[in-house]
């Protein structure tokens, strides 16, 4: 018997997920001015044609690449992979992602995805008692990180993040935040100063 079972209707779940976050589709989002210590080079950042190279590159980087789950549009990785020996197929994939990239428009097919529940304790009996896990198409994947691979260079590049942003970076990740954190505590304790620590667990982040 597997450690965990779901005993809800997949409606139910359905329904508590959709009720999390429902965005109005004219709610618009204010972006912050740029802050005063931000190099000015920052302000011309443009994305880059993307070449077929970057393509393969991208594709040989995502795991899992004998994978035979289907996703949304009914692909899976191990189909992509043979399709990804065909120059033919890599260079209109190419062409595909630069027109997605020069007109800011995307098919709507691509950003749909499956969503999983998984539990996060044994036996759930509650939509609140598990987690999304979002399927996407391999095709929105590769598009994916093809896109935030420039913008992540170029801030890596000129200095823009913040010494205390660990996440979603190359080369950090949570076992960075918390050297980072004790040295910082222990530094103030051999300063002789008090140190208090909070720690916030976000529900349904």
């Amino acid at each position: 018997m597997p450690e965990s079972q779901l005993y809800l209707e997949p409606n139910a779940i359905n329904d508590f997920y959709v009720q999390i976050y429902n965005l109005d589709p004219k709610e618009t989002v204010n972006i912050p001015s740029k802050p005063n210590n931000v190099n000015p080079k920052s302000n011309k950042f443009t994305f880059k044609a993307f070449t077929v190279n970057d393509i393969q590159n991208t594709w040989r980087k995502l795991k899992n690449h004998e994978s035979k789950s289907l996703d949304p549009l009914g692909l899976n990785n191990n189909t992509i992979k043979y399709a990804m020996n065909s120059i033919q197929f890599v260079k209109a994939l190419t062409r595909t992602f630069n027109y997605f990239s020069d007109s800011g428009i995307v098919p709507e097919c691509l950003k749909m995805a499956r969503i999983v529940p998984v539990p996060k304790v044994k036996n759930a009996t509650s939509p609140n008692q598990t987690r999304p896990i979002s399927i996407q198409a391999v095709i929105t994947k590769i598009l994916d990180k093809c896109i935030f691979k420039q913008p992540s260079e170029y801030f890596e590049g000129n200095k823009l993040f913040t010494n205390s942003q660990f996440g979603f970076r190359k080369k950090l990740t949570t076992s960075h935040a918390l050297i980072a954190l004790t040295d910082y505590i222990y530094e103030k304790l051999d300063d002789n100063h008090v140190c208090a620590v909070i720690a916030l667990d976000l529900q349904k982040a």
